[in-house]
């Protein structure tokens, strides 16, 4: 029979059915779960386990066994995220903090805690004789070519012009002077730094103390950088506590030097060899010793002119000086390796140092 109303009616009627149906399904499950509060999700940051009773065990061989030691350059000059010394690789050995601080702010005294609590790393503080004789003999150079000048515009004048001999009389009396004066700031800033570095053991825990020595003495004399030594090897190295490394050592301070538990080969060359470790290593023959590279520069590239170990590519210097040996040789230290912090491997800072690290662990097996 014919709807009386029609097709229209029929199908708005089925309509309806169906909206009216999803209501009250709807409205079924919004009165179930009117007690349900939805959690938001929990995120989870991945991070390195460290297992500190390991590295303590690993650590307490470090006269023992060839080392890994990280020359650090910048630490508290970021606000402390890219040279932060706990981000450095767990099984690092040393890590020295080469500018050197007298004050430490609250977050670097607890970087520097963590680091030797938790990683067991030992953290040394720095002094650069090297820089301050460098600096002040820079100085030197140009008040002298300033002031030279001008003193030579006065002879102009002069109503009675000077002889040559008198000329000369004047710069070297001119020389005389500066030379006096610059030595002297030298020297105060080298005491200083040598006893505020000295006194950072105690206050803050620092493990020891590494000391760049002079490789031009252009204005701190062997004598004066001997004298500063010996109050540093009064606290540090020898039968003390305290580590003592030492950059660039010299001869007439041996008795000083041979107190040092390790030696760095850090000295400016004219060509990259494998044996300027070999010619100082043995100079220091019953010195702990260890060759270097820098992750400033080629070293990663490039390898050394008298390489002898075997390779099918050329070795970098930062892998060569790993496979380099000397009877006294105590591992390797790296140079600038706050260059590497970026170089994330699986969620990881400093990949290529940890990968250094890696290799030198394997050769000690």
């Amino acid at each position: 029979m014919e709807h009386p109303y029609g097709e229209e009616v029929i199908v708005m009627n089925k309509k309806m059915t169906k909206w009216v149906l999803a209501t009250i399904i709807g409205l079924a499950l919004l009165s179930c779960n009117k007690n349900v509060r939805i959690e938001p999700a929990e995120v989870v940051t991945p991070r390195n386990e460290i297992n500190t009773e390991t590295l303590e065990s690993y650590k307490n061989s470090l006269l023992g066994r060839p080392i890994v030691m990280a020359m650090h350059y910048g630490w508290g000059a970021d606000g402390g995220s890219g040279a932060q010394l706990y981000r450095l690789p767990d099984y690092l050995d040393v890590v020295v903090v080469k500018d050197s601080r007298h004050q430490l702010l609250g977050w670097m005294e607890k970087d520097l805690s963590t680091t030797q609590q938790v990683k067991k790393t030992k953290v040394l503080n720095a002094i650069d004789f090297h820089a301050i004789d460098t600096q002040y003999a820079d100085e030197l150079k140009t008040k002298f070519k300033r002031q030279r000048d001008k003193l030579r515009n006065s002879w102009k004048d002069l109503e009675t012009p000077l002889t040559p001999e008198e000329q000369a009389e004047q710069l070297a009396n001119l020389e005389k002077a500066l030379t006096e004066e610059l030595h002297t700031n030298a020297i105060t800033k080298a005491t200083k730094d040598t006893e505020e570095q000295v006194d950072a053991i105690s206050k803050y825990g620092f493990d020891g103390i590494c000391v760049k020595l002079p490789e031009n003495f252009q204005l701190i004399t062997k004598e004066e950088t001997t004298q500063l030594l010996s109050k540093i090897t009064a606290v540090a190295g020898g039968a003390n506590k305290a580590f003592l490394a030492i950059e660039a050592p010299f001869e007439e301070a041996r008795s000083e030097i041979e107190k040092a538990t390790w030696i760095i080969f850090n000295k400016k060359v004219l060509e990259y060899r494998l044996s300027n470790f070999e010619n100082e290593a043995l100079q220091w023959k019953d010195n702990r010793y260890l060759p270097s590279a820098s992750f400033k520069g080629k070293d990663q590239k490039e390898g050394f002119m008298d390489e002898t170990h075997f390779s099918l590519d050329e070795l970098p210097r930062m892998q060569s000086i790993l496979y380099w040996q000397a009877p006294n040789k105590a591992g390797v230290a790296y140079y600038h390796t706050e260059l590497d912090a970026s170089n994330v491997v699986e969620t990881m800072p400093y990949g290529t140092l940890t990968s250094l690290i890696d290799k030198q662990r394997v050769l000690n097996k």
